[in-house]
């Protein structure tokens, strides 16, 4: 397995230890699973201000898990669907997804255990990992996340 193909580049050095990657294969194959989220109201965690509770209206998503090898951490793809991608989701993603190093210099907490790529993840295609731009609201993507090393090792 040859690491400039396999990896996308913004995988840290934990992930490529247990061969987690940001890049989907031209190999693997997905099962597709419709999941329905259910409205609710939801907390959201916010940097240096109380939580705040909004209503969430619920939705259907679509979630891919790659069939790949054993020695290849599981890749769960979530398609969220389409969405608008504006400075300020940027902006916002930019403080939610930060790294440690990012933290400090942001002079904000850090609060998770695993150092995490950067916002950059949020903007990659997992297929050609070419990354999207801000865009005017006549502009849409489709919003596609993985799940990254949840849970505790």
């Amino acid at each position: 397995m040859e690491t400039s193909s396999f990896f996308s580049g913004l995988e840290n050095e934990a992930m490529k230890n247990v061969k987690c990657t940001l890049k989907i294969q031209p190999t693997w194959t997905y099962e597709p699973n419709i999941i329905e989220l259910k409205p609710e109201r939801v907390v959201c965690c916010m940097d240096g201000a109380p939580s705040k509770t909004v209503n969430f209206p619920g939705c259907k998503i679509i979630k891919l898990c790659a069939n790949t090898d054993d020695s290849i951490y599981p890749m769960h793809l979530t398609v969220a669907g389409p969405c608008y991608y504006t400075k300020q989701d940027k902006k916002d993603f930019e403080i939610m997804m930060r790294t440690r190093e990012q933290s400090m210099l942001m002079k904000l907490p850090y609060t998770s255990k695993f150092d995490w790529p950067d916002y950059r993840v949020i903007e990659q295609c997992p297929k050609c990992c070419k990354r999207a731009k801000t865009s005017s609201s006549k502009d849409r993507y489709w919003l596609v996340y993985q799940q990254c090393l949840q849970g505790a090792a």
